[in-house]
């Protein structure tokens, strides 16, 4: 398996919110190269001095373009906003795959795989969705985080993922 390299920039969609946002931080912190994914100026100058701001909008594929060129490693994770969450993350799949990303995070539900309704069904679909893709994925599913107080009956520290590698296949 390829070593990471610190000078090959990874791409945060999401990287405004608190998961994105923290991601950012993180790699910052680690050294990494990062370029993050923004619509608002105000909120991108915020991150000018952890990653370089790139802007585009999820909902209009043609802004994507230049925002995802030369990126092979993207984290994806689109706003809650419903039904057009779906969309919003197979555009960024579709948009990471025609710049050549060689892997791709996806941060999905961990009630994707049997849970009812939205966000669930969106979830499920965009997993599949990228796994039919021709490149290496990870999707992560975690159960809660912090903020959002747990459901009863639902486990706190459970988390799944699953992923594949072409590279293994080869």
């Amino acid at each position: 398996m390829k070593q990471d390299n610190p000078s090959e920039p990874i791409l945060i969609v999401g990287a405004t919110g608190n998961v994105g946002g923290e991601l950012v931080k993180q790699f910052a912190a680690a050294g990494k190269r990062v370029r993050a994914l923004v619509r608002n100026t105000t909120k991108a100058a915020s991150l000018e001095q952890m990653a370089e701001p790139v802007f585009g909008d999820l909902m209009a594929p043609s802004t994507l373009t230049a925002a995802f060129k030369g990126m092979e490693r993207v984290f994806v994770l689109a706003p809650p906003i419903g039904p057009p969450e779906e969309t919003m993350e197979r555009n960024a799949f579709v948009a990471a795959l025609e710049a050549g990303a060689k892997r791709i995070v996806y941060l999905s539900s961990y009630g994707a795989p049997f849970g009812e309704g939205y966000p669930y069904l969106v979830h499920a679909a965009n997993e599949r969705f990228l796994a039919s893709l021709d490149v290496d994925w990870t999707v992560l599913r975690p159960t809660r985080f912090m903020p959002i107080p747990p459901l009863s009956g639902t486990p706190y520290f459970t988390t799944d993922s699953c992923s594949n590698s072409r590279e293994r296949e080869r």
